[in-house]
This record gives structure tokens, C-alpha cells and sequence, in this order.
């Protein structure tokens, strides 16, 4: 294990990693400050989004592409494309929040919108599978009232999570694969009434966790085909 901690940092966090071992995440002052950055080989390298008033690296591509979001100084969610220090806005039409949560080495972007920065919005998935230059496909897993995309491989496969239609039934974790070919995993596992375990994807092999009736933290591994 290689500790990340970058200089004169409160609090140092890491979201993503690629195969070149480039680390992207945030770091906090002691104001309370958040600042993203990019780790490579232990040299920090500043990724801040130009007028954000903080930014929240997510996922990074083989190509060194980064994907995450940043608040405005209006106070207003956006998500964000850096690539090459240049900053693209992602923001999907109608709605007040678009969180990119992944992208794979072709630069199509997976992620999630919400209606509002609250655990109860609204969710719906999203691929762009031609990159920042849209369009927007909406992905939601049938019959699920909310619908939260974490990952996408270079096979275009797609990975999530989706909330319980009945929370009176226990239902198990689940991924869906697509858009249009959703498939389920069955950990043979009870975790409602809220959403399913979120999961990341490995060239076709899906890795997260479920919660079991009485051993929760349990994690999975198994392949899409």
C-alpha cells in the first residue's frame, strides 16, 4: 500500500486510478478549503477548475482524461471533462445536477443526474457515448424508480445501482449492463429498502459488495459475460 497525503494537507482523499497508477481525488486545508489534484509517482499536480469554488475529481482514463464535478461560485453543481488542463462543462438539459462517475480509454462518460443535492432526488443514469459532445443517453433500470450509473469499461458495459421498488420485499444487490442489455447480479443478498451496492467494472469483470442478512460488508466479484 502507497500512502497518499499531499503537503500541508488537513485531510487527503482518493476517488480514481488508472492502470499508469495516476491517482486523481482532493485534499482540504485547515479552512476547510478543498482543492483536487492529480498524484502521479508522489508528485502532486493541481487539477482545479478555473472560478469553482472547489472541485471533486471522480475517475481517469489510461489517456490521463479526468471526469468529477465542481460547485460553483452560484452555489450550483456542474460536472466537468479535464483533459490535457483544459476544463469542459457537463450538464445534462432539464436538470440541476449532472455527476460524471466514470469514463473508459475510448472517453465515453457514464454518471448519474438529480433533480436536487439530496439522498432522496431523484436519480437517472446517463452514458455519453461520444464523449463531451453528447448526446445524453438516459439509462434507467426497468422498473426501478431511481437509477445511479458508476462505471463504464472499453467494451462499452455499464455498471450501477438501482433502488428497490418495493422496500417490503428484500431484494439483492444489483448492475445493470448496457444501455438496453441490463443484467442482473444476485449475491443471493437483502440490502433494502434503499439502493444496491454500487460496483465498478474491469474489462467485463464486476467488483463491489453486498450486504447479507446478518454478515453485512460482504464483497463480490463475477463477470458479465
Amino acid at each position: 500500500m502507497t500512502r497518499i497525503d499531499a503537503p500541508g494537507a488537513d485531510v487527503t482523499t482518493a476517488f480514481g486510478v488508472n492502470n499508469r497508477r495516476q491517482v486523481v481525488g482532493y485534499w482540504s486545508d485547515e479552512s476547510g478549503t478543498i482543492h483536487a489534484y492529480l498524484w502521479e509517482r508522489g508528485r502532486f499536480t493541481g487539477i482545479d477548475v478555473p472560478g469553482a469554488v472547489g472541485a471533486n475529481p471522480i475517475d481517469i482514463n489510461e489517456r490521463g482524461q479526468i471526469v468529477g464535478i465542481y460547485l460553483a461560485n452560484s452555489g450550483a453543481i456542474h460536472g466537468y471533462l479535464w483533459d490535457r488542463g483544459r476544463v469542459t462543462t457537463i450538464d445534462a438539459p432539464g436538470v440541476p445536477i449532472t455527476v460524471p462517475f466514470g469514463i473508459n480509454n475510448r472517453g465515453q462518460i457514464v454518471g448519474s443526474t438529480l433533480s436536487e443535492n439530496s439522498p432522496t432526488a431523484d436519480r437517472h443514469g446517463f452514458l455519453l457515448a461520444k464523449g463531451v459532445k453528447g448526446p445524453f443517453t438516459r439509462i434507467d433500470f426497468p422498473g426501478a424508480p431511481r437509477t445511479q450509473v458508476t462505471g463504464i469499461n472499453d467494451r462499452g458495459q455499464i455498471v450501477g445501482r438501482y433502488e428497490n421498488p418495493n422496500p417490503a420485499v428484500p431484494t439483492p444487490s444489483r448492475a445493470s449492463s448496457g444501455p438496453g442489455g441490463e443484467q442482473v447480479l444476485d449475491g443471493g443478498a437483502r440490502h433494502d429498502p434503499g439502493m444496491a451496492a454500487p460496483l465498478e467494472q474491469l474489462d467485463g469483470d464486476v467488483v463491489g459488495w453486498w450486504e447479507a442478512v446478518e454478515q453485512p460488508g460482504h464483497e463480490l466479484g463475477g463477470g458479465l459475460g
